[in-house]
């Protein structure tokens, strides 16, 4: 039952760093083309 919870919490772990890699790029693609439009 131990390692199942470990890997469970390893699984969640990586689905949160993976969304937070995620809006963070995407809110940087966001600046980068607000930046990029002539009137942004």
């Amino acid at each position: 039952m131990a390692p199942a919870t470990a890997s469970v919490r390893s699984l969640v772990i990586e689905a949160i760093v993976l969304e937070l890699v995620t809006s963070r790029l995407g809110s940087l693609f966001v600046r980068v083309a607000t930046a990029l439009k002539p009137n942004g």
